[in-house]
């Protein structure tokens, strides 16, 4: 009774708490407006990619829930906070790039108090607000850490703020066993370490404006031990969908937090599709996927 009462709970939640896409394909409400400044009219807005389904629950029919979401506002070309890399104390070793951005993400998580999913970047550190969408999260996280690697993301894309469509391109565009502008990929998804970073187009057969999916890696992968084909890696990102029953944003809030998700690869170790809910999901989804490394 317990179990059918929490996938009860789950099902109702997708229903009522995400703004996000999900799988009925029925219709959304939009993000609320914020103060910050747009991206040029024509650039696509960032989203989530789908809720999923599980076995035991049907999937979500209610008139609050989308497939394609059309947010009332698109994304900021800069974050509203501006920060410098941390400055490491005289004669101390700096910390690897991988190790500031986790150190970064984690921060963000733990001095959270509100957070929201929205195509704007709105961040308050004093009030520990924290409102973006995944890939407005990374792009402040690299900006009060990693600010050369950002920079190098924004003028691969010629953008002011780069979606995760950029980020991908960006990662899939550097040759195996080769670094660009503080930046190396990494080709197979059990190679991934906390720090890294996993983005991913939306895929082909969802009808929807926005380009993917960002999230940095906050732990290291395993193999699913019931499908060897399947990596689950624990991350942190803003979504309006959060990772299954064990995300820290489960039954109903959204923003930032953290969760997991599972990439399927092909026989080489290479990603191939993803479940938004690593070991949990059934429905997996074809597209591109890359891997990069800060550093």
């Amino acid at each position: 009774m317990k179990l059918a009462a929490l996938l009860a709970a789950f099902a109702l939640s997708a229903t009522t708490a995400c703004s996000g896409a999900i799988e009925d394909g029925t219709e959304s409400p939009t993000s609320p407006a914020v103060e910050q400044a747009s991206e040029p009219v024509g650039e696509k807005t960032e989203d989530e990619d789908p809720f999923f389904t599980t076995a035991a629950a049907p999937p979500a029919n209610d008139s609050g829930a989308a497939e394609s979401e059309t947010p009332s506002e698109t994304p900021s070309e800069t974050p509203s906070e501006t920060a410098t890399e941390p400055s490491e104390g005289e004669g101390t070793p700096a910390k690897p790039a991988v190790e500031l951005l986790l150190q970064e993400a984690t921060r963000q998580v733990t001095v959270m108090k509100v957070s929201a999913y929205e195509h704007t970047t709105s961040v308050d550190e004093a009030s520990g607000t924290f409102k973006y969408d995944c890939s407005g999260f990374l792009g402040y996280a690299l900006s009060r850490v990693l600010p050369a690697q950002l920079a190098a993301v924004k003028s691969f894309g010629g953008v002011a703020r780069p979606l995760a469509k950029h980020y991908y391109e960006f990662f899939a565009s550097i040759a195996p066993g080769a670094t660009k502008s503080g930046w190396s990929s990494v080709a197979r998804a059990i190679d991934m370490r906390a720090g890294d970073v996993v983005a991913w187009l939306t895929p082909a057969d969802l009808v929807t404006a926005n380009t993917g999916h960002v999230m940095v890696v906050t732990g290291a992968p395993t193999v699913n031990p019931k499908r060897a084909d399947e990596i689950i890696i624990p991350i942190t990102d803003s979504t309006s969908s959060f990772h299954g029953p064990a995300d820290t944003r489960y039954p109903s809030a959204h923003g930032l937090g953290r969760g997991s998700i599972g990439i399927i690869v092909d026989s080489a170790g290479k990603p191939v599709r993803y479940r938004w809910t690593g070991g949990y999901s059934t429905k997996e989804f074809s597209t591109a996927i890359s891997f990069g490394r800060p550093g």
